[in-house]
């Protein structure tokens, strides 16, 4: 008995399902990579958001840091919200004088004056009295002020102080929120951004940061900068 073959219409049918399996199962293929690379990019967008928010955490968390004895002066805010751009102050070093500064003269010496530069805030705190100067000029351990000096002050009681100045703001024009060190260029620190809010509240010493990138969710930082409260409580 001869066994039978398959039929030209079986083996079409069978190709046909064969064929329907294969593109259903490379769609579903297609699918799940297409939700395994959006969700691969949601956690790196997530990850990478909160990195960026580590780093300003960070810098807020040093405002005010070197600048508890000053505060009295007035000199300036270590925590200040300036149309919706955060600026964070705090001191970077301090140094003192090598002999006596006298007032109306615009140059003072001082120890270890490396990372003192041109275009630097310094505060310059002696004993109940204090100002905030720039520095136009370095010559070795001899700094160039942008302004006479106010006060006389003694070097066993005088304080210098190296500020560093961080901001944080939203590039429109690019929608990215960028940070900037000093008089430096600012950098990139986040793109995509579509929405940057700052509001703080001096008497609550609390500062509340608010942003959203494109296509994911709103980012909210609640933050209690310590130094700075405890320099508000001295007063």
């Amino acid at each position: 008995m001869r066994n039978k073959g398959f039929t030209l219409l079986e083996v079409l049918v069978s190709l046909s399902l064969f064929l329907l399996i294969l593109t259903l199962t490379l769609k579903i293929t297609a699918i799940n990579k297409k939700i395994f690379h959006r969700l691969k990019e949601q956690e790196e967008t997530t990850e990478f958001c909160f990195s960026a928010i580590e780093k300003m955490k960070m810098d807020i968390l040093r405002a005010g840091e070197l600048l508890r004895d000053v505060q009295e002066f007035n000199l300036l805010e270590s925590i200040q919200v300036h149309e919706n751009k955060l600026i964070i102050r705090y001191g970077e070093q301090t140094s003192c004088l090598l002999e006596n500064a006298i007032a109306g003269v615009r140059s003072i010496q001082i120890i270890n004056s490396k990372s003192f530069k041109k275009n630097r805030k310094i505060i310059i705190k002696g004993k109940r009295k204090g100002e905030i100067t720039e520095i136009f000029k370095k010559q070795n351990s001899t700094l160039i002020l942008k302004n006479p000096l106010s006060f006389d002050y003694k070097k066993e009681d005088t304080e210098i102080i190296l500020i560093k100045e961080i901001s944080y703001f939203l590039d429109p024009a690019e929608n990215i929120l960028r940070r900037k060190v000093n008089r430096s260029p600012a950098q990139p620190l986040i793109d995509g951004i579509t929405f940057f809010e700052v509001e703080y509240s001096k008497d609550k010493n609390l500062l509340f940061i608010k942003f959203k990138k494109e296509n994911e969710k709103f980012f909210q930082i609640l933050i209690f900068p310590k130094i700075l409260s405890f320099s508000l409580r001295r007063k």
